[in-house]
């Protein structure tokens, strides 16, 4: 073009009242983890030195009941259960789920927490499906058996049947353990010995029978086989094997189920014969117990090798 190109068009003029977008800070994990805190409500757990354990004040269980019978206590709760619109208060929900941890009902904990969003809805149905024994090792409590507070205490007992806890504090598990109610310590106490011996810590597993056993005239039959375990290595053979006979032969099906398996552990281990009818016993435990999954498994033909060692076949 003759003329030359055409200029530019010139830039645009700045008014002096135009906002200038502000530089954004970086934002470190720190802070990410500090925004998590901030929001975590009652269930938190994540501390910035990386150690995750839950705090007392949300695992007090033992303070969770009221003035009045549990039936006063739980029907007071369910009539305020609901406000304007049948609308569920998230408060009284946690208030009804924690009572009914307290009494032990983890069936009844869990089916409350669903009517509304609770905080510290993780926390509470962790510590009802332990109550119930079930979904072992999937709670919020998994790695937390080395903390100071009772989170140890579930931790050991939530952990996964067989799966042995590092680094338990023992004193902490013990804490927890005295604060629970009387019908808790009986409810809890031989899974819990079972879980602390099974971690070689068989002083703390005793400690925890000596408490449950305080004002007890008859001893329950799972606190009976908790310390038949625990005090097999230093007694006869041929007196735990009848003692865990007797169990077999007189609790109800799990603990009777937990004491034919000791007893045919036992036996194949000593080389002995066991009982006359432990190998019908063991089957039947083998089919209602262990779950299907162990059918066609090593583990599934190990009992039935142990079976058969136990009475000589």
């Amino acid at each position: 073009d003759p003329r030359g190109p055409a200029p530019a068009p010139a830039a645009p003029v700045a008014s002096p009242d135009a906002t200038v977008a502000p530089q954004m800070p970086e934002t470190t994990m720190e802070d990410v983890a500090r925004m998590f805190l901030d929001r975590g409500g009652a269930d938190r757990r994540i501390r910035l030195n990386g150690d995750r354990c839950l705090p007392e004040t949300s695992l007090s269980i033992g303070d969770w009941g009221g003035e009045g019978s549990y039936p006063q206590q739980i029907g007071a709760l369910r009539t305020r259960l609901t406000g304007e619109f049948d609308r569920p208060h998230p408060e009284t929900v946690a208030a009804l789920a924690r009572l009914y941890l307290h009494v032990g009902f983890g069936a009844e904990a869990r089916s409350v927490l669903d009517m509304a969003d609770v905080p510290e809805a993780a926390t509470l149905s962790s510590l009802a499906r332990i109550i119930d024994d079930e979904d072992a090792g999937s709670g919020v409590f998994a790695g937390q058996a080395h903390c100071d507070t009772p989170a140890a205490m579930w931790a050991v007992l939530g952990a996964e049947p067989g799966a042995v806890p590092d680094q338990i504090k023992e004193n902490a598990v013990l804490n927890a353990f005295e604060s629970l109610p009387p019908h808790l310590k009986q409810l809890l106490a031989a899974r819990l010995s079972d879980g602390l011996h099974a971690a070689g810590a068989t002083k703390a597993a005793r400690s925890v029978l000596a408490r449950v056993k305080r004002g007890i005239d008859a001893l329950p039959p799972d606190i009976k086989l908790a310390e038949a375990q625990i005090d097999a290595p230093e007694r006869d053979v041929t007196e735990t094997m009848a003692q865990l006979e007797e169990i077999a032969e007189t609790a109800g099906p799990e603990t009777s189920a937990a004491a034919v398996e000791s007893l045919i552990s036992l036996a194949a281990r000593e080389d002995r014969p066991g009982a006359p009818g432990m190998s019908a016993r063991a089957v039947q435990w083998l089919k209602r117990v262990r779950p299907t999954a162990l059918y066609g498994t090593p583990s599934y033909a190990l009992h039935l090798v142990d079976v058969a060692r136990a009475e000589g076949i």
